[in-house]
């Protein structure tokens, strides 16, 4: 299959499968529950998540050290 038609085959399924699940959501209920929802621990589990990838990437710059020594952070975030 060439390339444009992968592209155009995961677009399709990635509608439709978007489609078949959320068919039955009634979005007004989810906009309630969102506006229900604590802004301060919304951005506590932000923070912490963002920290995570961090550490992550620290923990991959201390594998790779004997490899490539001069490893970038920024190449490190997958």
């Amino acid at each position: 299959m060439k390339h444009s038609g992968k592209t155009a085959f995961g677009i399709f399924l990635t509608v439709f499968l978007l489609w078949f699940v959320m068919k039955d959501v009634d979005f007004a209920d989810v906009i309630a529950n969102i506006a229900k929802g604590d802004v301060l621990l919304l951005s506590a589990s932000v923070l912490v998540a963002t920290f995570g990838f961090v550490i992550r990437a620290m923990r991959w710059r201390i594998l790779l050290l004997p490899v490539l020594p001069e490893s970038q952070l920024q190449s490190r975030f997958a």
